[in-house]
């Protein structure tokens, strides 16, 4: 189960901790409208068979009876950066060196997603390879240091081998999450390159990637870290592929450092900016300055400072390191929160259609993958007739939650809003999804404004009463009803089998389009009408 509390201002318990609380639980909730994000499908993947929350905090019973390697070494580099890090960027450095998110506000979270910054905080390919890179490099001068002819002669692959283990090991510290396998899967395939006397960092490697993460977890290709964490290494390899054979590289270590910093922050940029608006209805329209400001200090001073704190530490020299590190992110959260502060930052997008991001990755990748310059105007076309069907998505009208607790109606100023209170999230995601937030006052103003036939019963006093209605009328109520004529009405009874619905005007009357099942889609994490029925049955023994 998932609980979240309140501010907890005690000692944070370990992974093993039993705990002693009171909290409110349900099952995981279904999409909040058809078609929509169904989140027991995600919390199934992840073992979560209910989700709740707690008034008050918790108390601590017992210390952990067991240990998980990996977990307390992610605990203990999580508790020595506390040591050497000023709280201002503590948060930020533990997410990104560590990935423990425990001390990272949610301020800062939301000013990088408003500046399209968010990606700095996945241990990916940059926090890899640095640390790999640097691990490679001082064991071959160990090796060609040695006096001893094998070691010598075989210096290259020795390193690459000290290497890989490296990434294995800042692979589990890290979490384990879907970026970083990403990475150390390419990473190992460039040094076994070495070990082979191949070249390897090629789309190739990026395939293998891809294949063995979703052999291992297939629900990952339907999430956004893993769409994002591809698309932006795909047009990384392929435009520095481009760079390098047409010959557009730099004199100089340090400008060619430089160079790259700045074309991958743009690269990367547009190529997560179109999985970003589809999963996050936003589009950051200062991302390409923000990223410009900031990824280069990443790359060149909070990496690098980062990788050397982490080699200094058994000499005492690791406040060194993250003095440099605290310098960058300091200045990164100030972008960050400076340019987030502008009215136009975001721009929100509506929801497209099934299938249009399919459509589009399919023909990013035909132009990607294809050789000849017919070939990648067949992709080109479908990419362009997947923007062509994004924009002309049409929203649903008119929305019901489940249970009938809220009704949103669509106009060209926003959805109006059946309640000013309540049902908080299911609103956000309606609104977020048309592309037009509106303060929830406004949209129960909006909604008090429109001059529509729609009725929406929620207290028991009103549902008791007998009514009348007409053919064009919508009557919903949270409790059963006595209606008294033809109009269509969804009460009590109607949200038992069927979750959130869309309703159409059709110029007579108010027609169903589709309702969300609850109980009888062939899903695993759709309880089925013989699951409802067993609970019921063990509920009145």
């Amino acid at each position: 189960m998932r609980i979240s509390f309140p501010k907890y201002t005690g000692d944070i318990p370990e992974i093993g901790h039993s705990i002693k609380t009171t909290a409110y639980v349900t099952p995981p909730q279904g999409p909040v409208e058809p078609d929509g994000f169904d989140f027991r499908r995600h919390a199934y993947f992840q073992s979560l068979g209910g989700v709740g929350y707690a008034r008050k905090g918790f108390e601590r019973i017992d210390a952990p009876r067991e240990h998980r390697f990996w977990k307390d070494r992610q605990r203990r580099l999580s508790i020595f950066i506390a040591e050497h890090m000023p709280e201002r960027s503590l948060g930020f450095a533990q997410a990104i060196i560590s990935g423990d998110r425990l001390n990272l506000s949610l301020q800062v979270i939301e000013d990088l997603r408003r500046t399209n910054l968010a990606h700095l905080l996945a241990i990916s390919g940059l926090h890899m390879g640095l640390l790999t890179t640097v691990v490679f490099g001082l064991l071959r001068m160990i090796c060609v240091i040695i006096p001893i002819g094998h070691i010598r002669w075989h210096a290259r692959s020795i390193a690459a081998f000290g290497a890989i283990l490296a990434g294995v090991a800042y692979l589990g510290l890290s979490g384990n999450s879907i970026a970083t396998q990403r990475a150390f899967v390419m990473i190992a395939c460039f040094f076994g390159g070495v070990i082979l006397s191949r070249r390897a960092l090629t789309l190739r490697s990026l395939a293998l990637a891809a294949l063995i993460i979703l052999a291992l977890r297939p629900e990952a290709l339907y999430s956004p870290g893993f769409q994002m964490s591809f698309a932006a290494t795909i047009a990384l390899v392929s435009v520095f592929d481009f760079i390098t054979r047409r010959g557009w590289v730099t004199s100089g270590l340090v400008l060619n450092y430089i160079t790259g910093a700045v074309v991958s922050s743009v690269v990367a940029g547009l190529a997560t900016a179109p999985i970003a608006a589809i999963h996050f209805n936003q589009i950051s329209q200062i991302g390409y300055i923000a990223n410009l400001l900031a990824v280069p200090v990443m790359a060149l001073v909070v990496a690098p400072a980062a990788v050397i704190a982490l080699a200094l530490s058994p000499l005492h020299l690791a406040p060194v390191g993250f003095w440099f590190v605290d310098l960058g992110l300091t200045w990164i959260q100030f972008i960050a929160g400076y340019l987030a502060d502008f009215e136009l930052a975001v721009r929100m997008i509506k929801t497209p259609m099934d299938g249009v991001l399919p459509l589009f990755s399919f023909g990013v990748l035909w132009c990607v993958l294809w050789s000849g310059k017919f070939g990648k105007s067949i992709g080109i076309l479908a990419a362009i007739i997947a923007v062509g069907l994004w924009g002309a998505t049409q929203r649903p009208e008119i929305l019901i939650a489940d249970q009938g607790r809220l009704i949103g109606v669509l106009s060209d100023q926003g959805r109006a809003l059946s309640k000013e209170k309540g049902q908080g999230f299911v609103a956000d995601v309606w609104m977020e999804n048309d592309g037009i937030k509106l303060d929830r006052r406004d949209a129960h103003d909006l909604w008090q404004a429109q001059n529509h036939n729609i009725t929406h019963i929620w207290s028991k006093k009103e549902a008791a009463k007998t009514r009348n209605c007409d053919p064009d009328e919508l009557i919903v109520s949270q409790h059963d009803i006595d209606i008294l004529g033809p109009c269509l009405v969804l009460q009590k009874q109607d949200f038992y089998d069927y979750g959130a619905t869309y309703i159409v005007w059709t110029g007579e009357g108010y027609v169903i389009e589709k309702r969300v099942d609850k109980h009888h889609a062939p899903y695993a994490w759709q309880p089925t009408s013989k699951r409802r029925q067993s609970v019921r049955a063990d509920q009145s023994d």
